[in-house]
């Protein structure tokens, strides 16, 4: 049951063990759920820019080469990929 003290914070009881507690009784679980969605969102966002970028795994473990620019001049990088 919700109860207020006379300041007006909320606080719940359980009639059935005596307990008070200041947070919700779902707080928690709730708690819980919000981190799992979180971090499933987190691991779907990865992997769309993974595949963006074209790091899919069907590319993993395989040798690139990439060329950028250095002090003006050209620079050949190798690089190996590895799927996450």
């Amino acid at each position: 049951m919700c109860s207020k003290t006379p300041k007006g914070d909320v606080y719940y009881f359980n009639f059935t063990n005596g307990e008070s507690i200041w947070d919700h009784p779902c707080d928690e679980q709730f708690r819980k759920l919000y981190k799992e969605e979180k971090e499933k969102l987190q691991q779907k966002k990865k992997a769309e820019a993974g595949k963006r970028a074209g790091l899919g795994r069907a590319q993993a473990g395989k040798i690139r080469t990439f060329v950028v620019q250095y002090h003006g001049q050209p620079l050949l990088l190798y690089g190996f990929l590895f799927a996450s």
